[in-house]
């Protein structure tokens, strides 16, 4: 009996160690200072993410599948699952067709887009999502422009 609670001594100790390396790490990720632009390989299709120096998050576009939800865990932190804004350059699905998956596995604070409509199914489920889920919708103008961070835009 006495083996048993030194092999279990030893088990909570090893468990306490990868606890600790894991909160370290997500310490690690969260104190990235500057700008990051991803370019994410989503193959046909763009896909950017942006993230500021106080964490304000911002995706354009996210390629035509769920390929994007695989590019963003590689630069996002795991526990991390909200950005603040998606952008739709414009209606085509290989532009839109990953901000389904995103808009179903994400919090999304704003969603912009160009306000030109069109008839394909991808982008129908991607309106009914923004609705269902409440989301804020704004329709781009020129000379509009986006503040990120202290002299971080988007125009």
């Amino acid at each position: 009996m006495q083996r048993f609670f030194n092999g279990l001594k030893y088990y909570f100790l090893g468990l306490l160690f990868l606890a600790t390396i894991f909160v370290w790490y997500a310490v690690w990720l969260e104190s990235r200072n500057g700008l990051l632009v991803a370019f994410l390989d989503v193959g046909q299709g763009d896909a950017i993410f942006i993230e500021a120096p106080n964490g304000n998050q911002v995706l354009l576009d996210a390629g035509p599948n769920k390929k994007v939800l695989s590019e963003l865990s590689k630069i996002m932190p795991f526990y991390d699952r909200t950005i603040d804004m998606v952008i739709e350059s414009h209606p085509d699905s290989d532009h839109i067709g990953g901000l389904i998956d995103i808009l179903r596995r994400y919090k999304i604070g704003v969603a912009m887009e160009t306000g030109v409509d069109s008839d394909t199914v991808v982008y129908k489920t991607l309106e009914n999502l923004i609705k269902e889920k409440e989301i804020k919708k704004i329709i781009v103008r020129r000379g509009m422009r986006i503040n990120l961070d202290k002299g971080a835009y988007i125009d």
